[in-house]
């Protein structure tokens, strides 16, 4: 361990950088009358602000639906920004969970967060794993 090694934990972790942490700008929230293009727009101003990563929620509405808010963030941020997505623990099952996954692979996501709930211990153990299943090519 890092105590052990007599290294601070960020170096013990492999960490090449200690004088500054990469943020990411978390939004992309459901609300009455937020477009897809209103939400290109909010992440756009993220970028705007120095963030080179944004996050943005997914799965409460159908896929087509989520499809078009992914499209409208992708292009507004670009494709040198990390576009990431928070489920919440949205989807009940693995074929629902591939549904929405098949429609944002051509956007790129950089993670898929929480895509199961915790509590169901058939899908679980996906949590851990789910970048490889949901953004490989």
């Amino acid at each position: 361990n890092a105590r052990a090694a007599k290294l601070p934990l960020h170096q013990y972790l492999g960490s090449v950088v200690d004088d500054r942490v990469p943020a990411y700008a978390s939004g992309g929230y459901y609300l009455e009358g937020k477009t897809p293009a209103k939400l290109g727009k909010e992440m756009e101003s993220y970028v705007k602000q120095g963030f080179k990563a944004v996050k943005m929620k997914v799965g409460r509405l159908t896929p087509a639906e989520e499809e078009a808010r992914v499209k409208a963030a992708r292009r507004a941020i670009g494709d040198d920004v990390l576009l990431t997505l928070d489920a919440n623990n949205a989807w009940r099952d693995l074929p629902t969970a591939l549904e929405y996954v098949r429609r944002f692979e051509a956007y790129n996501p950089y993670w898929i967060e929480e895509p199961f709930a915790a509590w169901n211990k058939n899908l679980s153990y996906i949590n851990l794993f789910w970048l490889i299943i949901a953004c490989r090519r």
